[in-house]
C-alpha cells in the first residue's frame, strides 16, 4: 500500500522521493534549527553587569562557590557591624564608641582593636576569633569573601584582598575588617546588625576584577605610617599615608559599584590607577594561595609585621 506522502508526489508527476534521504535533511533541518537557539539561552546564562544576584539592586542571595567554613579550632563568635558613616568621609556622632571624625575611620586603632582589609567607606565589621589551640596561629580570610548582612536594608560585603589575622593561643582577639559595599544606594554598617561570612562569590565579572587587583598593596596594613622592607608596622598612619589609603579606597569602591550597580565598563583611568599600585613583595604570601585544594599555613605573620594581640 502506497502512503499518502507517494501518492501524492506521484499524482504531481514526481519521482517518488528517497525516505532515507529525506530524513537526512528533516535531520540536519532540526539540528540547524537547534543551533540558532542555542545563542538566546546562553545569553539568558551570562552574567551582567547590574545583574548579580544579591548585589547592587538584584534580587536573589549571595552566590558563592561553597560555604565559609573555619579551620579545625578556629570559632569567629562574633560578626557585626562597627558604625555607619553619615557621609562618603565616614564622620560619625553618636555615643561612646562610635568613630568621630576621618582620622578615627582611617588610623589603625579602633579602640582595641586591629583593622585590616581594605574599603571601610561604608562599612565595618568587628570579628571576634577564637583560636581553641595551645599554639599561636594564623586565620586567613580569602579574597572575594562575601559577608551577608542580616537586614536587607544594609549592604553586603567583599573582601578584596586576602588577609590573615593572627590569633595567640587559647584566645580571642578582637579586630575590625574593612570591606568593600555591594549594594549602592542600601545603608553602611551599623553597631545594629550583624553579618555571615558567607563564603568566596561565585561572580565571575567579580573574580575577573578581584584578579586585576591582583597581589596588589590594597590592604589598610600596607597603609601604615612606619614600614620595614615594604611591609606595615601596626603604627598610627601619617597624613600622607591616610590620603593614599582614602583615594585607593575610594577608586576601587566606585569601580565595584560599576560591577554591582552599573554597566560593568571600567574607565581607562580606573584601570590605570589600579594597575599603577605597587605589587606586594613575592615572599609576602604563601605561593600556591588562591589555588583550588590549598591550605594557608597556620604558622604565618601578618604580612611579615609583629604580630599585636591585646
Amino acid at each position: 500500500m502506497k502512503s499518502k506522502f507517494t501518492i501524492r508526489f506521484i499524482k504531481q508527476g514526481l519521482e517518488k522521493p528517497n525516505l532515507n534521504s529525506f530524513s537526512k535533511y528533516l535531520f540536519a533541518f532540526v539540528i540547524m534549527m537547534g543551533l540558532a537557539v542555542l545563542p538566546s539561552c546562553d545569553k539568558d546564562e551570562v552574567e551582567e553587569a547590574g545583574n548579580i544576584p544579591g548585589m547592587g539592586n538584584a534580587g536573589g542571595e549571595l552566590q558563592v562557590v561553597e560555604p565559609f567554613v573555619e579551620p579545625d579550632g578556629f570559632v569567629i563568635e562574633e560578626v557585626r557591624g562597627v558604625g555607619e558613616p553619615a557621609t562618603a568621609a565616614a564622620q560619625l556622632a553618636g555615643s561612646k564608641g562610635d568613630l568621630k571624625s576621618v582620622a578615627a575611620v582611617t588610623t589603625t586603632r579602633w579602640g582595641n582593636y586591629n583593622s585590616y582589609g581594605c574599603g571601610g567607606r561604608n562599612i565595618k565589621i568587628k570579628l571576634a576569633i577564637r583560636n581553641k589551640r595551645s599554639y599561636g596561629r594564623c586565620l586567613w580570610l580569602p579574597r572575594g569573601c562575601v559577608f551577608e548582612v542580616s537586614d536587607p536594608s544594609y549592604q553586603h560585603g567583599i573582601l578584596a584582598c586576602w588577609t590573615p589575622i593572627w590569633v595567640n593561643a587559647n584566645s580571642i582577639r578582637h579586630i575590625i575588617l574593612e570591606v568593600f559595599c555591594i549594594n549602592q544606594g542600601k545603608s553602611g554598617s551599623n553597631t545594629n546588625v550583624t553579618y555571615r561570612i558567607k563564603g568566596v562569590t561565585k561572580s565571575l565579572l567579580m573574580k575577573k576584577f578581584l584578579m586585576r587587583c591582583n597581589w596588589r598593596k590594597i590592604n589598610k596594613e600596607f597603609y601604615y605610617g612606619s614600614s620595614r622592607d615594604g611591609m606595615s608596622s601596626l603604627k598610627s598612619m601619617n597624613s600622607e599615608d591616610l590620603e593614599k589609603y582614602a583615594e585607593l579606597t575610594d577608586v576601587l569602591q566606585d569601580a565595584i559599584w560599576t560591577l554591582t550597580n552599573g554597566d560593568g565598563s571600567l574607565s581607562e583611568e580606573q584601570i590605570d590607577y589600579i594597575e599603577s599600585l605597587p605589587m606586594m613583595p613575592a615572599d609576602a604570601y604563601p605561593e600556591g594561595l588562591g589555588e583550588e585544594g590549598y591550605t594557608p599555613p597556620e604558622d604565618w605573620s601578618e604580612y611579615g609585621v609583629d604580630v599585636v594581640n591585646e
